[in-house]
């Protein structure tokens, strides 16, 4: 499984950690991609439950509901994974530091 943000026919972006079958996507721990303006300016990202009764943190979308899948880099991937999902972080090679690459 891979957290990505997906697109659906609602205009709604969802990051989760998902699989995908023949009846669609099923989603662990899905939350809402919220675009936000900080105070000084500047675009951020927030996220809000999707779901949030689901049992087991589970939800199931139907594919003809879901308009596109998006990659995320790593950063994004570590603070979703923080907040909502397993709390494992990816170490990316923005984030190691330079004493160690040699």
């Amino acid at each position: 499984m891979t957290v990505k943000v997906y697109k659906l026919i609602s205009g709604e972006d969802i990051i989760a950690d998902g699989e995908s079958d023949h009846l669609g996507y099923v989603f662990y721990n899905p939350a809402l991609l919220v675009v936000q303006q900080t105070q000084d300016g500047r675009v951020g990202a927030a996220f809000a439950p999707f779901a949030p009764f689901a049992k087991d943190g589970k939800v199931r979308i139907f594919r003809d509901f879901v308009i596109g899948e998006i990659e995320l880099d790593t950063k994004m991937v570590n603070e979703y994974n923080r907040i909502f999902g397993s709390g494992i972080m990816i170490a990316g090679a923005d984030e190691i530091p330079p004493s160690m690459m040699q």
